[in-house]
């Protein structure tokens, strides 16, 4: 798909998706969660950069396992 791309969404959506997506990004992402973003992983949850991580909280950053 050539060119610039935009959509609104006035509602909910769900989306499911029964093998992999895989997402390529030659720019930046960035998305913007007006309340909580949660993440959940049946295995394993993997981050990895050639630069730095920045984490950044109002309150509290906590790690457990």
């Amino acid at each position: 798909m050539g060119g610039d791309k935009s959509v609104k969404i006035s509602n909910n959506l769900s989306s499911s998706i029964g093998g992999n997506r895989v997402e390529n990004i030659k720019g930046n992402k960035s998305e913007v969660v007006e309340r909580t973003l949660d993440i959940q992983s049946t295995k394993e949850y993997n981050i990895s950069t050639q630069s730095q991580m920045n984490f950044n909280a109002q309150d509290n950053i906590l790690f457990s396992t």
